[in-house]
């Protein structure tokens, strides 16, 4: 299924793993901004909760890995969206926040698909 599937959302959250990305976090942030960019470009909103954090994480001091910081604000990012995008790189099944979000959505009864990174393609979750 293509990327189109993501296009009747108001505003679409794009889970990936982090601390358990396989080539580390700096690698992991550049990746998901990337795959960010790309759907934005499709005309997809969406939020990267690693993209936004990482960030400021590197020019305010905020540790990287504060699990429970970043849930905490998380939950109202994720009650705005509409649906949710794991985006399919290393790491992400047994990435504890990707599982964590993904329990969000399905207690709530939003939708979530599985996008593979490399054929930009997503599936039903």
């Amino acid at each position: 299924m293509s990327i189109d599937c993501l296009r009747q959302f108001r505003l679409v959250y794009l889970a990936s793993p982090y601390s358990k990305f396989e080539d580390g976090i700096e690698a992991a942030f550049a990746e998901i901004s990337d795959i960010a960019g790309q759907l934005i470009k499709e005309g997809i909103a969406v939020i990267s909760p690693v993209a936004h954090s990482h960030s400021i994480c590197e020019y305010s001091g905020l540790d990287h890995l504060d699990h429970d910081l970043w849930m905490k604000l998380d939950e109202p990012i994720m009650q705005a969206c509409d649906a949710i995008c794991v985006a399919k790189m290393p790491g992400w099944a047994k990435s504890k926040g990707v599982g964590l979000e993904l329990y969000h959505f399905k207690v709530n009864n939003k939708p979530a698909f599985l996008l593979d990174v490399d054929l930009f393609v997503c599936e039903p979750f």
